[in-house]
């Protein structure tokens, strides 16, 4: 997995949202791409997972859904800069091995 900082600019209550994913995994009906947003608040963790290339939530607590929506536009934006990290993830890890 990366991990990084989203920006997301004067967006609400996104502030230290921590964001990993993993290299290209290969599926039944593709390749995809697992995106998790963490945040701490209030003594809680925040999660969400959302794949990609759909933008399909798998699981959420604590974000609500205008956040999740924000998230999304997030994902839609930075999507090609996500799999071109995550094709260097696979290439990394092969060589590696």
């Amino acid at each position: 997995m990366i991990k990084g900082i989203a920006k997301f600019g004067e967006w609400k209550n996104m502030d230290n949202v921590k964001m990993t994913h993993t290299g290209l995994i290969q599926g039944k009906k593709g390749k995809y791409i697992h995106v998790c947003f963490e945040r701490e608040q209030n003594n809680k963790t925040d999660y969400a997972e959302i794949v990609l290339p759909e933008r399909k939530v798998i699981k959420c607590e604590g974000f609500d859904e205008g956040e999740i929506a924000q998230l999304k536009l997030y994902l839609k934006g930075e999507e090609k800069n996500i799999i071109e990290t995550a094709k260097q993830l696979n290439h990394d890890l092969i060589f590696k091995l």
